[in-house]
């Protein structure tokens, strides 16, 4: 009896055992990630692989692969292949590594915002210059991991005009992220009473080339504006009269942008707060 009970518990065991393998290989078929956790991947000569996952809510995400080992016949090798990637929003490529990472490189995208619970697309290729190794068994280790930065009173995107713009409030530290020179943040304050308002315009991720331009309008008049570079860090727009009621839209951009495409540097993440 006690024989038969070891039997049937251990082939319940093996069963559980393979559903849990067999539920694993689904999740890999489906290529879903998770936000902030680390995926060891293979990848074929000449492969194409793509990654999806969903944008959280409130913060921004930047995605960075590692190129590990090159594998032939269960053996390492310490050359051959190389490893693009690219990331995406409706067939749209955002952000992609033009140059490549080879073995022990990785590649860091730039920080990025698209609304949230939208579905966005990792796209992993091979470019194998050079075609070092001919064996058929070789394979690829790659590390992929999608960071994601919780931040409260993250813009909500599409926010590019102002019959978009988000609503910013006093003494609150609003962030957002520029992806691009033609990417766009506005924002629209309402004053409270009667009095001065200031706005002050901060580079959240300060580095080299890093500059963005804050334009303040009434109506289709825009009555302050400020560039700041990298080196200066954070701006004033200088005191605003306002009535009570009276809005005025924050306008956020960065038309020096251009390094989009090359990885971390192209990007701005910033804060505004409006005192």
């Amino acid at each position: 009896m006690k024989k038969t009970i070891y039997t049937m518990m251990t082939a319940l065991t093996l069963m559980i055992l393979i559903l849990i393998g067999q539920q694993k290989t689904v999740l890999a078929a489906e290529k879903k990630l998770n936000t902030n956790q680390e995926y060891q991947l293979q990848m074929v000569p000449g492969g194409s692989e793509t990654y999806t996952f969903k944008m959280p809510k409130g913060g921004y995400i930047y995605y960075e692969v590692t190129l590990g080992d090159v594998v032939v016949d269960g053996e390492k090798k310490d050359e051959g292949g190389q490893i693009r990637s690219s990331i995406s929003v409706k067939g749209k490529i955002i952000d992609q590594d033009r140059i490549g990472i080879y073995i022990g490189q990785s590649f860091e995208s730039n920080e990025l915002a698209f609304a949230p619970g939208e579905t966005v697309e990792i796209n992993l290729y091979d470019k194998d210059f050079g075609n070092y190794y001919s064996e058929k068994d070789k394979h690829y280790d790659i590390r992929l991991i999608v960071h994601y930065v919780k931040k409260s009173n993250f813009e909500k995107e599409n926010n590019n005009s102002k019959k978009k713009s988000n609503s910013i409030k006093r003494n609150k530290t609003g962030y957002g992220v520029i992806m691009s020179k033609e990417d766009v943040d506005y924002y629209c304050f309402k004053a409270p009473k009667t009095g001065k308002y200031n706005i002050t315009a901060t580079i959240d991720n300060l580095r080299d080339y890093q500059v963005f331009q804050v334009d303040v309008l009434k109506g289709s008049k825009t009555v302050k504006s400020i560039n700041i570079n990298y080196l200066e860090g954070s701006k004033k727009t200088g005191k605003i009269s306002l009535k009570k009621g009276q809005k005025i839209y924050i306008k956020v951009s960065s038309p020096a942008t251009t390094n989009i495409g090359f990885g971390a540097g192209g990007s701005v993440v910033y804060k505004l707060k409006v005192k």
